[in-house]
């Protein structure tokens, strides 16, 4: 959204009152989510302040203050999805490719645990 000047906020994302926003604990947090501090660990350019300032994830325990949830999985709709999809020059699978993909991992896996059971042998046959 920062890198493309995206303005229009994802179905999960709400927009802090200024109480909220001059409050540094919204739902209880203290910067520190999981064990780890906020911000971005996997080697990307940090955010400035003025980007993260007033927006909050939704949660089922209430809003997050956007800072402490960016190493959070992401949670996207559908048409945020197939927005990013067209974006990328792709599109989401249709439902037949998607269970297509899961037979067809699911027959790898039986066939992998047959020959893990049987090992690869010769059945002894009577000439």
């Amino acid at each position: 959204m920062y890198d493309n000047h995206i303005t229009k906020f994802p179905a999960s994302w709400a927009e802090l009152g200024a109480r909220e926003a001059t409050n540094g604990q919204v739902n209880g947090t203290n910067g520190h989510v999981n064990g780890a501090t906020n911000g971005r660990h996997n080697g990307a350019v940090e955010l400035p302040a003025w980007f993260l300032e007033g927006k909050a994830v939704r949660t089922v325990y209430g809003l997050t203050p956007l800072k402490d949830a960016l190493d959070w999985p992401m949670m996207a709709s559908y048409d945020e999805l197939a927005g990013c999809a067209l974006w990328m020059g792709g599109r989401i699978p249709t439902a037949d490719e998607t269970r297509s993909v899961y037979e067809y991992s699911n027959a790898l896996r039986k066939k992998e645990e047959a020959e893990r059971k049987l090992g690869k042998t010769v059945p002894a046959v009577n000439a």
